[in-house]
C-alpha cells in the first residue's frame, strides 16, 4: 500500500481525462477500482452516490457508512486512451485484488453489476418506485381538470413561439405513419363525436383557414384503396333521411353556385385552348 501522503497528493490532481482511478480506505487499505472517459466527473458522481446512499457497490457503501467520508481518498491510477480503459482497469482489479480484498463487486472490468442479484426487499423497493414513477394517471387527471378551459392569447402565443420551426424526426414521422387506430378506439371516437355540432363560428374559421390552400392530391395507391373500400358500401337509412331533410341556406347555395360558375369557366377556357392548339 502506498503511503497516505502520496495518495492524497495524487487525489489533488484528478484530471478531466480518460483513465483508471481508485477509491482508497486509508484505514485498512481496501480500494475500489474504476475506469472512465473523465476521471474528475466520475469521481464527483461516486461521491454523490455515496452521500445519497445509493452506490452500486454495497461493500463500498457500507464501508462509507461505517468509517465516514473523511477516511476515503479518491485518486487517479493511470491515464490512457478510451480504447485501453477496460484493459488497464482489469489489470488494476487483479493487481489490488479489488473483489476479494476490496470494494469492487464484479471481477470483470466494465461490468460492475455482473453477478449481482438484488434481494427480495430491493426488488420490492424498485417495484414500488416504478409504480409511483408511472404518472400517466396524473397526466390524465390534469388534462381532465383542464377540460372546458380556454387558453389565454398570451399562452397561445408562447406555445406558438415554442413550436415554430420545430420538425419531427424521420423516425417519429415513420412511427406516426405506421400507427393504426384500433377498432375499440375508433368506436370511442365515434361515440364521443356523436351528436356533436360544429358551431357556425368554427366552420367560418375552418373555411377561412383553408382558402387559397390547394389540397394535396392522393397517390394512385391511396385512390385504389379508397375505391376498394367504398365499393359495395351503402349509406344507412338514417343517413339517407338526413340528406333528404337537409335544407341548404341561402349562403350555401350562393357559394355552391359561385363554385360551379368558376369551374365551368375554367373548363370552357381549357377546351378553347385545346381547340386553338389543334
Amino acid at each position: 500500500m502506498e503511503p497516505l501522503p502520496t495518495i492524497q497528493a495524487k487525489a489533488r490532481r484528478i484530471p478531466c481525462r480518460p483513465g483508471v482511478y481508485r477509491i482508497v480506505n486509508s484505514i485498512n487499505g481496501k480500494c475500489y477500482i474504476g475506469s472512465t472517459v473523465n476521471m474528475s466527473d466520475r469521481i464527483t458522481t461516486h461521491k454523490i452516490w455515496l452521500r445519497k446512499g445509493c452506490h452500486h457497490s454495497v461493500k463500498l457503501q457500507r464501508a462509507w457508512a461505517k468509517y465516514g467520508p473523511a477516511v476515503f481518498v479518491f485518486s487517479p491510477l493511470i491515464e490512457c486512451s478510451r480504447d485501453n480503459l477496460v484493459f488497464y482497469e482489469q489489470r488494476a482489479i487483479n493487481a489490488f485484488d479489488a473483489v476479494k480484498r476490496g470494494y469492487n463487486v464484479a471481477a470483470t472490468a466494465g461490468m460492475p453489476l455482473l453477478g449481482v442479484s438484488p434481494s427480495a426487499e430491493t426488488r420490492a423497493k424498485l417495484r414500488a418506485k416504478a409504480i409511483f414513477r408511472d404518472i400517466s394517471g396524473a397526466i390524465a387527471a390534469s388534462a381532465k381538470a383542464r377540460l372546458g378551459t380556454h387558453r389565454t392569447d398570451e399562452t397561445k402565443a408562447k406555445i406558438s413561439a415554442t413550436l415554430t420551426g420545430r420538425k419531427a424526426s424521420p423516425a417519429a414521422i415513420e412511427k406516426m405513419r405506421g400507427r393504426k387506430t384500433s377498432d375499440a378506439t375508433k368506436e370511442k371516437i365515434r361515440c364521443a363525436l356523436m351528436g356533436h355540432a360544429v358551431s357556425a363560428e368554427t366552420r367560418a374559421k375552418l373555411s377561412a383557414n383553408s382558402l387559397g390552400k390547394p389540397g394535396k392530391p392522393h397517390s394512385m395507391e391511396t385512390r385504389a384503396r379508397l375505391s376498394a373500400g367504398a365499393k359495395g358500401r351503402k349509406p344507412s337509412q338514417s343517413a339517407i333521411d338526413a340528406r333528404k331533410a337537409y335544407v341548404f341556406s341561402e349562403e350555401e347555395r350562393a357559394r355552391i353556385s359561385a363554385s360551379l360558375i368558376e369551374f365551368n369557366a375554367k373548363r370552357h377556357a381549357s377546351q378553347s385552348a385545346d381547340i386553338c392548339n389543334v
